[in-house]
């Protein structure tokens, strides 16, 4: 018989699911997303991509980008599939909102 291991139990803390304020024009990117974010927002949305749904091939997305003052953080990071990501940078996937307000595909 084939046993799975043991699930791992990610914890949200109250104050990660709070958004930050945006970065000043003058202030440096933030870091890329640290795996144990990444994870987090991953079981956040359920392991599926917010837009199609699937559930291979799974990114974290910047919605609003690290290069335009985007914070690496929990409200600002949405999943996406490997397709709908190349979607979003291709310009023909649109992405808005946050994770508190929601988040909206177009």
């Amino acid at each position: 018989m084939n046993q799975r291991p043991p699930a791992t139990v990610i914890e949200i803390t109250p104050e990660e699911e709070q958004p930050l304020p945006p970065l000043t024009a003058e202030a440096d990117p933030d870091n890329p997303t640290p795996p144990e974010l990444r994870a987090k927002v991953l079981a956040r949305d359920g392991h599926r991509c917010q837009s199609c749904r699937g559930h291979r091939d799974l990114h974290a997305h910047h919605v609003r980008p690290r290069g335009k003052h985007g914070r690496t953080e929990l409200d600002n990071l949405v999943t996406t599939c490997k397709f709908c990501h190349g979607l979003v940078h291709q310009d023909r996937l649109v992405v808005t909102g946050t994770a508190s307000t929601g988040f909206a595909f177009s």
